[in-house]
């Protein structure tokens, strides 16, 4: 009687530690729990420009409020700055070390740092 207990709980803790992830790989790898919304950039500039957010910006050493068109202007994101400046990084690239450094070539002390950016992800 004693080792059919012991058997059962056994059995019902391993059930348990399934089940829990199980529902955690469901969670994490699948797109049912991700509310992620896309906005244009015109929708975002309306939803910042909104009442109750105050608008500033600084100007010789003080903060004074900011028109409808800097606002705008400082949400613009200028890709020219440097190409890796927006890189998404959340994941891993599945890219090969002379992939990346084809990438860095030209960026200075970046160039042939491949290895070192696969490692860091």
């Amino acid at each position: 009687m004693k080792k059919n207990f012991k058997l059962r709980i056994s059995t019902l803790l391993l059930i348990v530690i399934l089940v829990v992830f199980s529902v955690l790989l469901i969670v994490n790898e699948t797109k049912l729990f991700k509310n992620d919304v896309n906005y244009s950039f015109d929708e975002a500039v309306s939803m910042q420009q909104g009442k109750g957010i105050v608008q500033t910006k600084e100007e010789d050493g003080k903060f004074v409020e900011a028109n409808n068109n800097e606002i705008a202007k400082a949400m613009t994101i200028s890709h020219k700055d440097n190409d890796m400046k927006y890189m998404d990084i959340t994941e891993k690239v599945p890219m090969s070390e002379s992939e990346v450094n084809q990438l860095l070539k030209g960026k200075g002390i970046l160039e042939n740092r491949g290895k070192v950016f696969l490692e860091a992800q």
